[in-house]
């Protein structure tokens, strides 16, 4: 993959134009091509310009991105302390994929990690916005992060992140 040797010399720019190549060329890109460009972008740093690729991309050619690829993408956003784009992102990845459990646990405690109690009060709306319930694992991470904005609501019995 031409795309990937980008990713490894940190050629942000080439990546994009062998990208746009491809595209005009008309070959679809795949979730695995668009999941090699991300990562391209994600170590050049060009944080904002991935979120905006995976939140037009899929759409424009039919892809259904994995979960990973929002929460690598997302772990970026919180390590950058970008809160509001990292809430924005988990708000896509809810509407287009079906993160696990774990998923959902590791950006929390990722929030609470990197003391943003805010944005993982925000993340945590938009969970139960979405109908989802935490696991023992996600409560944990929301009593550590901070926020007095929230109680945790964990499942009676069951151990796992889903839509009910």
């Amino acid at each position: 993959h031409l795309i990937a040797g980008c990713a490894d010399m940190a050629k942000a720019q080439q990546a994009r134009q062998l990208y746009q190549e491809m595209v005009s060329s008309g070959i679809k890109p795949t979730n695995i091509t668009l999941s090699v460009i991300i990562r391209v972008l994600e170590r050049c740093r060009l944080l904002k310009e991935a979120s905006a690729l995976l939140e037009t991309e899929p759409v424009a050619h039919g892809i259904v991105v994995e979960a990973r690829v929002y929460l690598q993408l997302l772990r970026a956003h919180l390590r950058e302390r970008q809160g509001r784009h990292a809430a924005r992102l988990y708000r896509i990845m809810l509407a287009r994929s079906t993160p696990t459990d774990d998923m959902t646990a590791d950006i929390l405690d990722c929030c609470a990690k990197m003391h943003l109690p805010e944005t993982l009060a925000d993340i945590v709306d938009i969970a139960r916005e979405a109908g989802l319930r935490f696991s023992p694992r996600a409560a944990e991470a929301i009593s550590r992060g901070g926020t007095r904005r929230h109680r945790p609501q964990q499942q009676q019995g069951k151990h796992e992140f889903g839509r009910y």
